[in-house]
């Protein structure tokens, strides 16, 4: 499904919906919860590339696949664990860990300018 809103209000413009199990009806795509996780991943690289944290072609190391950062582990959700991926690739392989740590680079911080430079929050206000 597609769903195409405007950015400045959240009203939604757009919905297209194809159902290959012919099983939903009407508007089903707007039922749907989806977790953010990939497009904060897209935002943090945009994020570390234009402060110069990173490059496209930097190289980014995944940890064979389990990462500690605090007192969690965490996994990249398709592969049992990649050796290094390139910023572009992290994007394209959805990497959760080469994520967490082009975010570090950024620090908190710069996750929090990236929130607001991407409209999210109050911006202060």
């Amino acid at each position: 499904f597609v769903l195409v809103a405007d950015p400045n209000t959240g009203k939604v413009l757009a919905i297209a919906n194809v159902d290959s199990t012919n099983k939903k009806t009407g508007y089903w795509a707007l039922s749907q919860l989806m977790e953010p996780a990939s497009l904060s991943k897209a935002l943090v690289v945009a994020q570390a590339i234009e402060n110069g944290k990173t490059t496209p072609q930097a190289s980014h190391s995944c940890e064979n696949g389990n990462y500690r950062f605090g007192d969690r582990v965490y996994h990249d959700w398709k592969e049992k664990g990649w050796g290094t991926l390139t910023t572009e690739e992290t994007i394209a392989k959805s990497s959760d860990i080469c994520s967490i740590k082009i975010g570090e680079k950024l620090g908190a911080d710069g996750l929090v300018k990236m929130l607001e430079d991407f409209g999210f929050g109050t911006n202060g206000s």
